[in-house]
C-alpha cells in the first residue's frame, strides 16, 4: 500500500504542477505564522486557532486586571481599618471630655469626626465599585475561557460519535464543524479527514474533497474505507476535468482491490 500512497500523491501533484495560480492541493502549513494556499475548511481551522489564541490573551489580561483590583481593594481596606481605629479613638475622647470643656475643643473634635466618617463612606463606595469590577472581570474571563475550550461534558471520543451521527443523518454543517475540530485536536485525523472529504464530495466541492482524501491516505493507507476514498477521488478528478489522474486512480483501485464493489464501479469509468 505504500506504493499506492506514493502513486496517489504523484497523481495529485502532477496534474496541477504547471497551473498558472497556486494550487488548492498545496495547502499551507496551519502551524505557520502566515499560512498560504489554504482551503476554505483549512481557513476555518486556522481562524479557530487564531480566535482561541486571542481569547487566551484576553483571559490573561483580565486575570491581571482582577489581580490589580484585588490589591487595590486590600489597600483600601487597610485605610478603612486605620480610619475606623482613629474614629473610635476620637469618639472615646469625645465621650470622656469634661462637661466643662470649651465649645471650641468640642467643635474641633466633631469636625474631625465628621470628616473621617465622610472619607470612610467614600472609601466604602469605592470598595463596592471595585467589587463590581472584579465580579464583571471574573464573569468575562470565565465566559471567554468557556469559548476557548471544548465543553468538558464531552470527551474527544464522544465528539467523534456526535460527528458520525450528524454525518449519517446528512447534517453536514454540524458534522463538518465537529470533524474539523477533531482534526485540529489531532484525534483520529486519518478517518476524520476522510469524512471531511466525503462531506465535500457529496456537496460537489470536488477540489476540496480531493484535498482531504489526500491527507487521509497519507496518514493511513490501509483503512477499510480506502476503496471508497479511491473511487470518490477518481470521480472527483473526472468532475474537475482531470481525466488523466482519474484514470490512474481508477486503475490503482482496480489493481489493489479487484474484488471490491468500488472496483466494479471504477471499471465503468474507464
Amino acid at each position: 500500500m505504500k506504493k499506492l500512497t506514493f502513486l496517489f500523491f504523484i497523481c495529485i501533484v502532477s496534474g496541477f504542477l504547471n497551473a498558472s495560480e497556486p494550487s488548492v492541493f498545496e495547502a499551507g502549513d496551519l502551524d505557520s505564522a502566515s499560512p498560504y494556499g489554504l482551503t476554505e475548511d483549512e481557513k476555518k481551522i486556522y481562524q479557530n486557532k487564531q480566535e482561541i489564541q486571542n481569547l487566551k490573551k484576553e483571559i490573561s489580561l483580565l486575570k491581571n486586571e482582577v489581580s490589580v483590583l484585588k490589591d487595590a481593594v486590600e489597600g483600601l481596606r487597610s485605610v478603612i481599618t486605620s480610619y475606623s481605629d482613629t474614629i473610635g479613638e476620637l469618639k472615646s475622647k469625645y465621650a470622656s471630655f469634661d462637661v466643662n470643656a470649651s465649645s471650641q475643643q468640642r467643635g474641633q473634635i466633631e469636625e474631625r469626626l465628621k470628616a473621617l466618617e465622610e472619607n470612610d463612606k467614600k472609601i466604602e463606595q469605592t470598595l463596592k465599585e471595585l467589587a463590581k469590577l472584579i465580579a464583571s472581570s471574573n464573569t468575562s474571563s470565565k465566559s471567554k475561557n468557556a469559548l476557548s475550550t471544548t465543553p468538558k461534558k464531552l470527551s474527544l471520543k464522544e465528539l467523534y460519535k456526535e460527528a458520525l451521527k450528524a454525518y449519517r443523518r446528512h447534517d453536514y454543517d454540524k458534522a463538518e464543524a465537529l470533524f474539523l475540530d477533531l482534526v485540529a485536536k489531532n484525534y483520529r485525523p486519518a478517518i476524520c479527514n476522510f469524512y471531511l472529504g466525503e462531506i465535500n464530495y457529496y456537496r460537489r466541492n470536488y477540489k476540496e474533497a480531493v484535498v482531504f482524501y489526500k491527507k487521509s491516505i497519507q496518514l493511513y493507507d490501509q483503512a477499510s474505507y480506502i476503496p471508497t476514498l479511491l473511487l470518490h477521488t477518481g470521480i472527483s478528478f473526472k468532475k474537475i476535468g482531470d481525466n488523466e489522474n482519474a484514470e490512474k486512480i481508477f486503475n490503482a483501485l482496480i489493481g489493489n482491490y479487484p474484488n471490491s464493489k468500488e472496483a466494479k464501479i471504477a471499471k465503468k469509468y474507464l
